[in-house]
């Protein structure tokens, strides 16, 4: 049975806000265990780094979290564009191997509602 190595990832994140997303690794029977290691980056589609986030290691948990926020979630000119679509790209090493696991997502510019 396949497991979602990434959890709690949604697919659009408001620009400027904080969140966090879950990484799994799972051993040969298919229960999770704890990964030797976790590193990710952060890209937007043309593959542009975001924010300096390129090979970013964590320390490896079980699940690992990753926490996206402040530049990592900014539009980059929110006077033009309502959007951006970003790419979380992530490596985890575990005791079944080594899996590169990518997530396009968007960020989501914040509108005020007139009450």
């Amino acid at each position: 049975m396949a497991q979602n190595p990434i959890e709690n990832m949604t697919c659009a994140f408001g620009a400027g806000s904080e969140r966090s997303v879950e990484v799994y690794a799972y051993d040969a029977n298919g229960d999770t265990e704890t990964p030797t290691s976790v590193t990710w980056s952060l890209f937007d589609t043309d593959g542009n780094v975001i924010n300096a986030r390129d090979g970013v290691s964590e320390t490896p948990d079980d699940p690992t979290v990753i926490t996206l926020e402040d530049d990592d979630l900014q539009i980059e000119d929110p006077a033009t564009t309502d959007f951006e679509l970003r790419v979380l790209d992530v490596v985890v090493e575990s005791s079944t191997g080594t899996f590169r696991i990518q997530r396009k997502f968007r960020v989501q510019k914040f509108t005020e509602k007139a009450v």
